[in-house]
């Protein structure tokens, strides 16, 4: 149970690290991720906490890993889920102006097209 919480703490300073140097643009769309041994060295950690820590920014929408090519920076600002919003918002690091008003504007749609749907939804009752 230790060494769960341990590897959930080590990832999650991962997920952190990355995130940040995306957010910053130290890491831009496009970009490769270095291969997992190669982060698992650079973190001083497990290969298995590098793939969890790949697989929650996956999740959220920072990254994207392709089968036999690698995993590269994705299009966050274009692939916006509810998830990374709720993410960047709730997180204490420091955060691009800019990337916080287009996150916005994404909610913004969101919430305008789920009303939308919900009075659709309400006058077929």
């Amino acid at each position: 149970m230790v060494i769960v919480a341990m590897d959930k703490k080590l990832s999650n300073k991962i997920v952190r690290d990355i995130k940040q140097k995306i957010l910053s643009g130290a890491l831009r769309t496009g970009d490769r991720l270095p291969a997992e041994r190669d982060l698992a060295e650079k973190y001083k950690v497990s290969r298995i906490t590098v793939r969890h820590a790949i697989s929650r920014l996956v999740y959220l929408g920072f990254l994207q890993t392709l089968p036999q090519s690698g995993t590269f920076i994705a299009d966050f600002r274009k692939n916006a889920s509810l998830e990374l919003l709720v993410d960047i918002i709730s997180s204490d690091e420091e955060v691009d102006k800019s990337i916080l008003i287009e996150l916005m504007e994404i909610r913004r749609i969101f919430e305008s097209y789920c009303a939308g749907r919900a009075v659709i939804k309400m006058d077929e009752y």
